[in-house]
């Protein structure tokens, strides 16, 4: 096995250890190449600690993490690391015998031994302690100097800014419309775009969401735009040249004398061919806009063909005829030997082909007059739309991330010029750590400028980064890797690290490290690109020897999908080309799953894929075999049929004439009625003479529910509704009236009731509607209707709650003030999938698994294309040029009426291309190396009509890597798969629709829901409290205001009791006697006037108090638990944490400290329904809490507010989550 596969089996040391010393050393700058699975966080740490040693303040010290939950695991390894070491003297500490352990431990003991010299007092304000993000760093900054930033004191982030967005471009269209003529967008940009404004709002649009990439170099070169966006054209052609002339230099001489010689020929015989200009060269020409197009292009033109390859074969077309005599031909011969043998040397030369392919799609560096006409008019427009966005912004007290980090640089100066807040940290920070540096954007690196601008060497200052390259994914985000690159060449203006490469992989068996490493060294560029975003591969070493070891192992897997014949669905599939082939591997992961489920039982399974509707089949294949998974931001929350039957309900209660909202809730399982009955409901006239039909399906519905001279079918032997619906067919008409049918078809009795329930229901609400809050008249006709008893998941239910959340944030005066804002929230937002189960099976985008690991992983889909970018009124690309700085270039879109797009802007376009696919190979090195054992790799290919299999498209992950793992997918076609399911069973599921109709059987009634009960059918309702409901009528509470899902009377009597739980426990449980408890009465029934109770309720709520406080004062677990002589004992403890962007407070109902452990209760006034253990019931509650739980555990470690009272308690402690049951005396620990 070659030295860099594995590791000497027999060191313990890593093969990189000289350079992970070195960068503990303090003293130095470094930017560290750290490959998957090589363990930066925890070289971050032990750097982190390291510096905690020496510095004066901790706040001296910043690290910048890419995510929350980065920062968070950092600041955690941190802590525990600290106050590990506080627990240990030098001799346990002499005693630890593994060498990474021993070294992180004594250097976290030497930071608390600082700590305490210098009286930080660290371990009790960890917030001093400054890990944070990016975005939470620029946040701060603003926080600190709002006037100079710009931003304001705007307390929200708008994660999706879109609407923001759009009302900043119609502001300003609407005041550049009612100006003159003389404005860009009436003179330059509408005639451009042929008068189609809507065209130029949906690109503006657009484009406000990378305004950091764009408006600080507009603002940069605003009294000399059009020279210095040419001179970033001309340095864009000039680094192009230079790579060509590299490339060709040892072939200059001959190139030039083969290029005179095709010239003469061509000439000769009369060619108008680009080639004729090298007439007469002799040496290599400079990148100038006229040598472009007289030498370059010609010569280019000479050497490609034109698919972009190397000329294979010479003719007189290019230059080099046969000759027409013995003598001729000979000389003919001669030349063509010659040029060919050069072309095919120049062929062997890593990265020649691809510097001559991008030189020859090179645009002239200076804009023609209408070129620039539009582009100015954008650079003045642009600007100004971005200002309107600000007042936007403002108005709404919101910003974006975006606006975030361009008011941090504000806040930081201008032109060399140092802020008073820039000085301050100048003085603070003296050790800037960074992690994920490969994913910096250009608008971070000029903050990182702007931090250590006034740094020199021999300050002090140090600068630690830490990134890689080969997993740079976030282009899409405006990060760009030639930044990381950049530095490692040139360094920061102030600050030059040095550099280190690791090359140890901790993660992944040696099977795996092998793998990638003779893979991916085939699929990556050969060289280091800055300008263009390409790294070349460096290969890793597994830490561990694992050859013998036969559970590790990576397979690939073929699926075929033949030739589909025209307009035949290739998802679907047919009945002559079989079943969608993506059906097939679904089922093949599945059961590859189950397997790996039943031998390595233990071990973590995620399946990763690009884009998230790659994983529908595969969730569905789950499904039926039964097999729990967890599907975080994957299913958009509008898909789940949920959601879809409450949009329904929300529009046909918002407008009764919406007939589709109406069809769609007679289909849901509230009504469940069959296509025929629709058909007759959709059929019936309003008289019996025949008179015209009504103007909308809802008074048809009234009519026939309500109207009892409308007969009604009793024969139930005409249809059977448990029937499919093809065996059930309604008369050949549609539903909307284009056809006049004489007779009406009569409803089934049971179908009547359903309609009669559901409309007496929908009447009520709409007598509601608009008197009262929106969302509260569409919950209570949702729980009146029976939708909770609709659910068949407890994540459904979480689906349900986001749905009336986003509703209440839209509902205006009882109307939903904007449908298409609304719907478009939703469309936003994703459904919650999650399993609850421990060995749930990961489902999740690449990008979502960057930094996490797992024993099996799955990369199927292999072969799906990417979709095509949406035309831009604006081209940008900014690019590190080989001078390290950052330069822009820009071009319009070309005008409507132009047949030919703009050249700059097609240059720009192709050249994103080509970074999106470099992209693409870097994130599939990602998904791969996420796996830690096994690795299972698939696709659907292609056959032709001869059965052979086709190549997969240069676009698509697989199509890098054809040429390298052809042969391991096309020998798999010939293994049989290993299945349960049969062919039959495929094909049934991807051909056949569910005819079958769903509805609440005929004997259900709405609900009657007692307080505090637990409902395993009602798990909303059991949340929230719905007390006494049944009904519509007991629903709506003319009286009572909106309260979610909860009655006033729950809600305040919830809030009362925690009120009585902490002056109980402050005051001490003994004192509270049946006296005081009697005597407490009419303060408590004040207190539930106040909170809106209405007094003929007090009475039963002060009886429940009264029991259960009396029942306390005999339980031993309650006396224990409400002891306030605990060790820092605290009720509704408030604690507040720094997160992300702004202040999270969380309140904690009871915490203390008991024989070192940390305890934290929450209590929840549920209890078990008629026949449920208490078993069932509290793991059932402890897996809807366990999450809240755990943020409670985290925010209480993290808060200043960890030590409470004031009392030292400088040992490690346990914690102890749990849940406390009042009204059943029940205390449960609640695990992690």
């Amino acid at each position: 096995m070659s030295s860099l596969t594995s590791n000497d089996a027999s060191s313990t040391s890593p093969k990189d250890a000289d350079a992970r010393q070195q960068a503990i050393d303090t003293s130095q700058s470094w930017i560290v190449t750290a490959p998957a699975g090589s363990g930066k966080t925890g070289l971050l740490t032990l750097r982190v600690l390291s510096l905690l040693a020496k510095v004066a303040q901790p706040e001296e010290i910043l690290c910048v993490t890419f995510t929350n939950k980065a920062a968070q695991e950092m600041r955690e390894r941190v802590l525990e690391s600290l106050e590990e070491a506080a627990t240990l003297d030098q001799n346990a500490l002499n005693a630890i015998e593994d060498p990474h352990n021993k070294q992180r431990l004594e250097l976290a003991w030497h930071a608390m031994q600082n700590d305490q010299e210098q009286g930080w007092k660290l371990l009790q304000s960890p917030l001093r302690l400054k890990v944070q993000t990016i975005d939470s760093f620029c946040r701060q900054l603003n926080r600190q100097s709002p006037v100079s930033s710009g931003a304001g004191l705007a307390s929200t982030i708008i994660e999706d800014a879109d609407t923001a967005y759009q009302q900043a471009v119609r502001y300003y269209v609407e005041d550049a419309l009612n100006k003159d003529d003389d404005n860009p967008l009436n003179s330059i940009l509408l005639p451009h775009f042929d008068g189609n404004i809507d065209r130029i709002v949906a690109m503006l649009v657009q484009l406000l969401g990378s305004r950091d990439q764009w408006l600080p170099l507009i603002y940069q070169a605003r009294n000399d735009q059009r020279q210095a966006l040419q001179a970033a054209t001309a340095r864009w052609n000039q680094d192009s040249i230079n790579e060509v002339v590299r490339a060709l230099k040892l072939y200059e001489g001959d190139l030039c004398q083969h290029a005179n010689y095709a010239a003469e020929q061509l000439i000769a015989a009369g060619s108008e061919s680009p080639i004729c200009q090298l007439l007469g060269v002799t040496d290599f020409a400079s990148s100038e806009d006229q040598d472009l197009t007289n030498f370059w292009q010609p010569l280019l033109e000479l050497l490609l063909k034109k698919d972009g390859d190397f000329r294979k074969a010479l003719n007189k077309n290019c230059g080099f005829p046969a000759g027409i005599d013995k003598e001729s031909k000979a000389l003919a011969k001669q030349r063509k030997e010659s040029m060919s043998q050069v072309i095919g040397e120049l062929g062997e030369i890593d990265g020649c082909l691809e510097a001559l392919q991008a030189a020859r799609q090179l645009a002239p560096s200076h804009y023609d007059d209408d070129q620039w006409q539009v582009l100015s008019a954008l650079l003045e427009v642009l600007p100004s739309v971005a200002a309107h966005l600000q007042w936007v912004f403002a108005q709404m007290e919101s910003t974006d991330f975006v606006q975030i980090s361009l008011a941090a640089l504000n806040v930081l100066g201008h032109d060399n010029e140092l802020s008073d807040l820039a000085a301050r940290l100048d003085y603070q920070l003296t050790h800037i750590l960074i992690d994920e540096f490969q994913d910096t954007s250009a608008t971070q690196l000029r903050l990182l400028e702007r931090l250590t601008e006034s740094w020199y060497e021999g300050d002090g200052k140090t600068l630690f980064v830490v990134g890689d390259g080969m997993q740079s994914c976030y282009g899409f985000r405006n990060a760009n890797v030639g930044i990381f690159l950049g530095i490692k060449r040139q360094g920061l203006p102030t600050v030059v690290p040095e550099t280190l490469d690791l090359c140890t992989n901790f993660r992944s068996s040696e099977q795996i490290v092998s793998w990638v490493n003779q893979v991916f060294a085939e699929a990556f560029p050969k060289q280091d690109d800055i300008g263009r975003g390409a790294v070349r591969y460096t290969p890793s070493v597994a830490f561990k020897s694992t050859d013998d070891d036969q559970s590790s192992y990576i397979k690939c897997q073929a699926f075929v999908a033949k030739t589909v014949a025209k307009n035949v669905d290739k998802n679907a599939g047919d009945a002559q080309n079989g079943p969608n082939p993506r059906v097939y591997e679904a089922d093949y992961i599945a059961e590859q799953i189950k397997h790996c489920q039943q031998y390595f039982p233990e071990d973590s399974i995620a399946v990763l894929v690009k884009n998230r509707a790659h994983l529908n089949d595969i969730m569905h294949a789950l499904q039926q075999q039964h097999i729990p998974y967890d599907a975080i931001d994957l299913a958009p929350l509008g898909s789940k049929q949920e959601i879809i039957d409450l949009l329904s309900l929300t529009r046909a209660l918002h407008d009764p004439s919406d007939t589709v909202a109406w069809l769609a809730l007679l289909r849901s399982p509230w009504c469940g009625l069959p296509l025929h009955d629709l058909y007759a409901i959709a059929q019936h006239k309003t008289d019996s003479s025949g008179g015209k039909r009504a103007s909308n399906l809802w008074l048809n519905i009234q009519d026939i529910a309500l109207d009892p001279s409308i007969n009604t079918d009793n024969n139930s032997n005409n249809r059977t509704d448990d029937k499919p619906e093809s065996e059930n067919k309604p008369p050949p008409a549609d539903l909307f009236g284009q056809r006049e049918i004489p007779l009406t078809p009569p409803l089934q009795a049971s179908n009547r009731a359903a309609l009669q329930r559901f409309v007496n229901t929908m009447l009520q609400a709409l007598q509601r509607f608009r008197r009262q809050p929106l969302t509260r008249v569409i919950e209570m006709a949702w729980l009146a209707l029976g939708g909770p008893q609709c659910l068949e998941h407890e994540r459904e239910l979480d689906n349900v709650t986001t749905f009336f959340s986003q509703l209440e944030k839209c509902d205006q005066g009882g109307m939903i003030g904007n449908w298409e804002e609304f719907e478009r929230s939703i469309t936003r937002l994703y459904a919650q999938t999650q399993s609850g189960s421990a060995n749930a099976v990961q489902l999740m985008t690449m990008h979502k698994s960057k930094g996490l690991e797992f024993d099996t992983v799955f990369v199927p889909a292999l072969e799906r294309t990417p979709r095509n970018d949406d035309p831009a009124i604006l081209y940008w690309l900014e690019r590190i040029n080989s001078q390290g700085s950052t330069d822009l270039l820009m071009s319009p879109i070309a005008s409507s009426k132009s047949q030919t797009p703009d050249p700059l802007a097609n240059i720009i376009r192709r050249e994103k291309k080509i970074h999106t696919q470099l992209e693409s190979t870097r994130l599939l090195y990602v998904a791969c190396t996420r796996a830690k054992k096994r690795l299972y790799l698939s696709a659907v290919l292609n056959q032709d009509k001869n059965d052979q299999i086709k190549a997969p498209a240069d676009t698509t992950m697989l199509g890098k890597f054809w040429s390298i793992l052809h042969e391991d997918f096309t020998t798999s076609l010939n293994n049989p798969l290993p299945s349960t399911t049969s062919t039959q069973e495929v094909s049934s599921r991807a051909n056949v629709i569910d005819t079958n109709i769903y509805r609440l059987q005929d004997k259900w009634q709405a609900p009657v829901f007692d307080f505090g009960a637990s409902n395993d059918h009602y798990p909303l309702v059991q949340d929230f409290g719905v007390q006494s409901i049944t009904g519509f009528d007991a629903a709506f509470d003319q009286n009572d205001a909106h309260q979610g899902f909860a009655t006033r009377e729950h809600r305040a009597e919830g809030t009362l009791f925690h009120r009585i739980l902490k002056r109980l426990t402050e005051e001490g449980l003994a004192h509270w006697n049946d006296k005081k408890i009697s005597q407490m009465h009419v303060f408590w029934s004040a207190q539930l006037a106040q909170l809106g109770v209405s007094q003929n309720k007090h009475e039963a709520i002060l009886q429940r108090f009264s029991e259960v406080i009396s029942a306390f004062r005999e339980d031993e677990k309650s006396q224990w638990l409400f002891n306030h002589s605990h060790q820092d004992s605290a009720c509704e403890l408030e604690v507040l944490i720094e997160h992300e962007d702004s202040p999270t407070l969380m309140i904690i109902d009871r915490t203390f400290v008991d024989q070192g452990l940390r305890w934290i209760v929450d209590y929840k006034t549920a209890t078990p329904s008629e026949g449920e253990s208490i078993d069932a019931f509290t793991q059932k509650q402890s897996k809807r809490y366990r999450n809240q739980l755990s943020k409670y555990a985290s925010a209480f470690r993290l808060s200043p507010d960890r030590i409470v009272n004031n009392q030292t308690d400088t040992k490690k402690i346990g914690i102890k989550t749990a849940l406390f049951f009042p009204y059943i005396r029940h205390l449960h620990i609640v695990e992690p």
